[in-house]
This record gives C-alpha cells, sequence and structure tokens, in this order.
C-alpha cells in the first residue's frame, strides 16, 4: 500500500463552452499551441457531482469533450453549467441499455473528433429499496445500467478504427463492493460486478490497446466533505495518466485535512 501526496482542487482560467452540437465539436481553442494535439474524453454519466470537475481537469491537457445521456433531460442542465467555461463539448443521447443504439451512436459522433483518449463510464443507478424487498425487475435494470453499460461501453471502444495512442475507459466504483449495504443491494451487487469487469477485461484491454482502470470513491462525494469533486476528479487524472495502476481508491477514511488518498491494488 502507498500514498500519494495531497492533492488540491483544480485551479485554472475561466472556460466558456463553445460547442453543445449534436456531434459536432468546435476547432481548438486559441490557447492551446500549434504543437499541440487534442484528443477526445468520452463522460457516460456525468451525474451532478462529477462532471464541472472532471471536465475542467481533463481539459487543461488539451482536451474536448462528449457528454453522453440518456436524455436531452439530463444534459441540458450540465450544458446551461457549461457555458462559463472554455472547454469544446459535443452532447450525445444514446442509451446504454440499447446496446446496438448506443454502440452506432457513439460510434458516429467521434468520427469527426480528435483521437479518443479518456472514456469516464459514471452511470450509477440505485433503487432504494431492502434486501428482502427490492423487486427483480429494477434491480435488472439498475445491473444493466451499471455493469452491463459499462461491458458495451469496452466493447464498442475496441472496435473504433485503429488508434496510435492506447484508449483509458475509467469506471467509477464504489466501497459498496467491499462492505454491501442491504439498503443498497443493487448497487452494492453492481459495484462488486464492475470491479470483476474491469479486472476480467484487463488483460485482454491491453493487447487491443485499451487500458482499463477503476476509482473506488469509498465515502459520499460532498463539496464540504472529506472527499470533494475536485479530489475525485484530480484522483481520476492520475489513475489514467499512472501507468501499471489499475486501480486507485479515494478513502472517506483519510483525513479532510490531508486529504490523502490511498492506493491499492
Amino acid at each position: 500500500m502507498s500514498i500519494i501526496d495531497t492533492l488540491p482542487a483544480p485551479s485554472g482560467p475561466p472556460f466558456i463552452v463553445t460547442s453543445t452540437s449534436g456531434t459536432g465539436v468546435s476547432s481548438p481553442s486559441s490557447q492551446r499551441g500549434p504543437s499541440e494535439a487534442p484528443y477526445t474524453t468520452v463522460l457516460i454519466g456525468p451525474g451532478k457531482y462529477f462532471a464541472i470537475p472532471l471536465l475542467e481537469r481533463f481539459s487543461r491537457e488539451r482536451g474536448c469533450f462528449v457528454l453522453v445521456g440518456r436524455s436531452s433531460d439530463s444534459l441540458e442542465p450540465l450544458v446551461e453549467q457549461l457555458r462559463r467555461y472554455d472547454i469544446m463539448v459535443s452532447t450525445v443521447i444514446a442509451d446504454v441499455s440499447d446496446p446496438s443504439h448506443f454502440t452506432s451512436t457513439l460510434h458516429d459522433a467521434l468520427q469527426t473528433l480528435p483521437p479518443l483518449r479518456y472514456v469516464i463510464y459514471n452511470v450509477k443507478k440505485s433503487p432504494q429499496s431492502g434486501a428482502f424487498d427490492l423487486a427483480q425487475e429494477d434491480f435488472v435494470d439498475a445491473f444493466t445500467a451499471n455493469v452491463a453499460g459499462a461491458l458495451t461501453t469496452l466493447q464498442t471502444v475496441a472496435r473504433l478504427p485503429s488508434r496510435d495512442h492506447p484508449t483509458t475507459v475509467l469506471l467509477t466504483g464504489g466501497g459498496f463492493k467491499d462492505t454491501p449495504d442491504p439498503s443498497r443491494l443493487a448497487l452494492s451487487i453492481s459495484k462488486a460486478a464492475l470491479h470483476a469487469l474491469a479486472l476480467a477485461m484487463a488483460q485482454r484491454g491491453n493487447v487491443l490497446g485499451i487500458q482499463v482502470k477503476t476509482l473506488v470513491v469509498d465515502g459520499c462525494v460532498r463539496s464540504d466533505g472529506p472527499i470533494t469533486p475536485e479530489h475525485v476528479a484530480e484522483a481520476m487524472w492520475r489513475l489514467a495518466n499512472t501507468p501499471n495502476r489499475r486501480v486507485l481508491r479515494v478513502s472517506r477514511r483519510t483525513s479532510m485535512a490531508s486529504r490523502q488518498l490511498v492506493l491499492f491494488s
């Protein structure tokens, strides 16, 4: 076990959205140097906590973005917030529970964009039912979104045209994989399965030029808590760019003052 030093919240210049069209994205910002080749990051399931810090952190490195959601209702509020940021953004409506449509839609969206460098799978569905009250259809629906969707995403990336640079697929795990919560049974099982999926796909993924990694968030994410959205975004970036590191745990057991990250294999 090792420790990464204190990770401060991201800082940098303000940003503004330059494009939010269905499959297109604007040209690279003039702030970028002529020798800096842009790349694309896909965020599937932006969520209400992680999206802005994640986009801000990854955009520092010449990135443009594709936000993927089930409906425009889930993306429009985020797009409104992003109007304050100079981040190139394209929005795509696709549901991971419809694999063929999801694959074809994402493939089409990426055709005109810079090379795909990162894919972040942040979909989470958690029916609030006790272990003995959870309906089978609710469990299947949650598992489909949380785990089967991640599998579809990995298979979609594998079918994309050959890449000059490896694509890193980042899955957002959770501490429930270690300590399941009976009141969140579907999510607990999903997180355990997601971790197994990542381990199972990693070896074959390396052969295909895909790095599969998991960020395990062990606790609640709050702006005033021991794990902040900025903390998670920085951890995600560190994990994405640390060779031979497949799993990173952000632990609530670490001191709020030190904001350390605990790594484990």
